[in-house]
Order: structure tokens, then C-alpha cells, then sequence
């Protein structure tokens, strides 16, 4: 049998591998086009909307999809009624003070504390509220400083999620590794830090990997007077009241 590759070929062999050739390749195309159209289809498709992943300790941040498209912050005279809630987002208050210390995170200020347990689930979660600074967005790059100690808790996981625009975010994660590993005793703790409009949030629980709706939940339950109200009532003699009375005789 002959090589059809060599010079001594008959054409119809030669022609016969080059439309082999060509097959193959057209095959080859036509699968790179259907994943990349499939690739584009689920970046467009809100149903496979991607909310990314941490990053590691030594490389840049990851982002994740935002859960909230904006927020009314709270006056900034709000009290411990506003500020820690009794229940929002299935998460119930357990107990609440005013003692919003966490020396080993740098915060020292004055503010305000809630315990929140989960309905149906042996899950906690600590809330910290404090008034804003001007140099919040440094208190968190102090606090990632603080836990990038390997001797002290081993290999920590950060992220900056996108919670609403314009703040400044920082979760970290602090996972338990087998007897002797780098942060071998440090407990499980996983915390979200928020600096936005002129509040610093700080969620923190040993047990809740996910705090991001934690945080976004208590955001929406917290939003200042006026964030999702009806339309204010029409003054007597309003037009605009005229035409609701005759919307009233006619639905009549």
C-alpha cells in the first residue's frame, strides 16, 4: 500500500487525505464557535450570573457579585432600636449591648452589638455597628495586616466582595487545619467588614461561612425612612387626588 503522503501517490489518494485534512479541521472549528458561544450565552444569562471566588492571601482580592443596588443609610443620630434589629433576613436577636470592643481587631470605639441566631439552625452570628471615620477604609487594611500572621492564624483567606457601590469591603476566613498546622488551636471564625456611608458594619460568626447576606439583609431591614415608600398622600384639592376619587366611581 502506498504512502499518500510520498511523492509516488495517486492523486485520488492525495486528494482523498486532503479532504481528511479539511474535515478534520472545519470539525474543529465548529466546536471552538460552540464554546464560545456558549461561554458568551452564560455570561449574558442572569441565571448563570457568577459571584467569583476568594483569593488567597499573597494574590489581588477577588470581587463577587453585589446583592444590593443601593441603600439609604441610617441618620447618623440613629439609636441601638434602628441600629440592631429585633429579626431581619431569618436571623433572630439573641441578646444586645453596648459593648462593640474587638481589641484584637484595632476596634476600640464606641458602638453597638447584637447576637443573632438563625431559624431552625444552630448558627450565630455577631454583629458590630460603629459611627463612621474618616479613615475606615485604612481600619480595614490595619485589620488584614493584623491577621496576614501566619504564626498566629495560619493561612487566612481574604476577599473584598461588592456589597454597594462605593464601599469598602473585607471578609476574611479563618478555617481550623489538622493537629499541628500553621494555625493548629485558632478556632474556625469567618467575618465581613463594610465601610459605607458613614457606618462601619463588622459581621463575624464561627459557624456562618457566608456572611455576605447576613450583612445585606441587615442593610435592607436598617435603610433610613423613605427607601421603598409609597408615594406621599395628595394634598386636599390636588389634581392628582381628583383623578383617584374618579378612579374610585368608576372601579364602583
Amino acid at each position: 500500500m502506498s504512502d499518500p503522503l510520498s511523492d509516488d501517490a495517486s492523486p485520488a489518494a492525495k486528494s482523498a487525505l486532503n479532504w481528511t485534512v479539511l474535515a478534520l479541521l472545519g470539525a474543529g472549528l465548529l466546536i471552538l464557535v460552540i464554546l464560545v458561544a456558549a461561554l458568551l450565552f452564560r455570561q449574558d444569562d442572569p441565571r448563570f450570573e457568577v459571584e467569583g471566588v476568594d483569593g488567597d492571601l499573597q494574590g489581588a482580592p477577588a470581587r463577587q457579585a453585589s446583592l444590593n443596588a443601593g441603600w439609604l443609610a441610617p441618620a447618623a443620630d440613629a439609636g441601638s432600636a434602628v441600629l440592631i434589629p429585633q429579626a431581619f433576613g431569618g436571623w433572630d436577636l439573641e441578646t444586645s449591648d453596648r459593648n462593640a470592643n474587638n481589641p484584637a481587631f484595632g476596634l476600640t470605639r464606641e458602638g453597638y452589638h447584637g447576637r443573632y441566631t438563625r431559624a431552625g439552625a444552630a448558627v450565630a452570628a455577631d454583629l458590630y455597628v460603629y459611627p463612621g471615620q474618616e479613615d475606615d477604609a485604612a481600619v480595614l487594611q490595619s485589620v488584614r495586616e493584623r491577621l496576614s500572621d501566619p504564626a498566629r492564624f495560619g493561612d487566612v483567606r481574604f476577599s473584598e466582595p461588592e456589597l454597594v457601590p462605593g464601599a469598602k469591603t473585607l471578609r476574611f476566613d479563618m478555617t481550623p487545619q489538622p493537629e499541628g498546622g500553621e494555625n493548629d488551636g485558632v478556632p474556625e471564625s469567618h467575618g465581613l467588614m463594610a465601610a459605607v456611608d458613614g457606618w462601619l458594619l463588622f459581621a463575624r460568626s464561627e459557624n456562618e461561612s457566608d456572611l455576605l447576606p447576613f450583612l445585606a439583609a441587615y442593610m435592607r431591614a436598617v435603610e433610613a425612612d423613605g427607601a421603598g415608600e409609597a408615594p406621599p398622600e395628595p394634598a386636599p384639592g390636588d389634581r392628582t387626588e381628583a383623578l383617584a376619587d374618579d378612579g374610585a366611581e368608576i372601579a364602583d
